[in-house]
């Protein structure tokens, strides 16, 4: 059984897709009960939610073998993928654009993996988990503080 199949059997339809990800949904009667089943296909993350109040979904059985099944269409659930995975995310990764903020007293930069904003206290991208390398801006920090300082 496929793992669209396995969604249809408990009421999901492919709703929408396109190449970044692809959503199911159910149509219940009861539209509070709508849910979205949406696999965001290249961070590799899923996430299941009631459309109307864009709260969380406790996933039963059914549910999650299908998303499962399809992860494992995907290739997501490859034990060299994911070893592999586990690898990338422990190298250590520069973030990019690298700036110091006066106010916030650190250096904030972009989490080259996955975009999202970090900052010198991160030792991982919160978003994606990637290991962040910031040996050059903690150095550049105690410098700033010691002229702070006067020293």
């Amino acid at each position: 059984m496929t793992a669209r199949e396995m969604f249809e059997a408990i009421g999901f339809v492919p709703f929408f897709k396109t190449k970044d990800l692809i959503i199911y949904e159910n149509f219940p009667d009861n539209e509070k009960e709508r849910i979205n089943v949406v696999f965001y296909l290249k961070i590799k993350q899923i996430r299941v939610y009631y459309v109307e109040t864009d709260e969380d979904v406790f996933i039963n059985m059914p549910l999650l073998k299908a998303i499962n099944k399809q992860c494992e269409e995907f290739g997501w659930l490859d034990k060299l993928t994911i070893m592999d995975e586990l690898i990338e995310k422990e190298k250590m990764g520069k973030p990019s654009h690298i700036t110091y903020s006066k106010k916030e007293n650190k250096f904030i930069g972009v989490c080259r993996k996955c975009h999202q904003i970090v900052n010198q206290k991160m030792n991982y991208c919160c978003s994606c988990g990637k290991h962040l390398d910031w040996i050059e801006e903690n150095e550049n920090i105690s410098h700033i503080e010691e002229s702070k300082r006067g020293g």
